[in-house]
């Protein structure tokens, strides 16, 4: 095979997997014992599904959290599922460990680096990204049914959340 039928080969398969990551709006996104997850993989199960973009550094991430730390309590009572996404990266994953232990967070939280997330964000809602926090909104059936940037009431969203009539 000629030099340049296997670099065509190389930039076909690299344009595939990029095409595929921005039809499946997936960021490299892992849990915290380093598995690979997408959205997806946690939204459109009959219930609402409410995202949490945080950075462990981020004032407003560590004055907000606690607010979805106490929706999480009553999210059964929303039909609702509340998880997070650190954007603290791989380098600082001790940092989101220690914002996740810091606010007692039991909900789900995955991690990726900030630059991909931002840009799933962006992807995903059409908006210029400004920074955390930021809130992604999924119905029941997995449709974004709204995204926000800052810090946006944990009481904001359940009433968006009740205005829809949670009922799966």
């Amino acid at each position: 095979m000629s030099i340049s039928k296997k670099f065509i080969i190389r930039s076909l398969s690299v344009l595939a997997l990029y095409l595929y990551l921005i039809t499946t709006h997936a960021a490299v996104l892992t849990d915290f014992d380093g598995n690979n997850k997408t959205l997806d993989d946690y939204t459109g199960n009959n219930k609402w599904t409410v995202v949490v973009l945080w950075a462990s550094w981020c004032k407003i991430s560590n004055k907000v959290i606690h607010e979805y730390v106490d929706f999480d309590t009553v999210s059964n009572d929303y039909n609702t599922a509340i998880m997070g996404i650190s954007m603290d990266g791989k380098d600082k994953k001790a940092e989101a460990l220690s914002f996740i232990k810091k606010h007692d967070i039991e909900f789900t939280n995955l991690i990726g680096e900030y630059d991909d997330v931002a840009d799933m964000f962006s992807r995903l809602t059409g908006s210029k990204w400004e920074g955390t926090p930021a809130f992604l909104v999924y119905s029941p059936t997995g449709e974004l049914a709204v995204a926000d940037q800052g810090g946006v009431p944990a009481k904001a969203i359940m009433e968006f959340i009740q205005q829809r009539n949670v009922s799966p």
